[in-house]
């Protein structure tokens, strides 16, 4: 099982200033590194709504 860390924000100027740790990290199958993006869309490729927040039509929008 893999532990997920997700790079938000002061993660990912982590990931800038030591890009050899993150990818070391990334290497390494008991870790996952992910990030959700900084727009805070609801991704979709059909737009449809979720909590209130519209979606993104197509996958180019991400």
């Amino acid at each position: 099982m893999a532990i997920g860390m997700w790079m938000l924000g002061s993660g990912a100027r982590w990931i800038r200033i030591n890009p050899s740790q993150a990818r070391d990290l990334a290497a390494n199958p008991l870790f996952e590194l992910a990030n959700h993006g900084t727009r805070h869309t609801s991704l979709s490729v059909t737009g449809k709504t979720a909590n209130g927040i519209p979606g993104t039509r197509s996958s180019a929008e991400v």
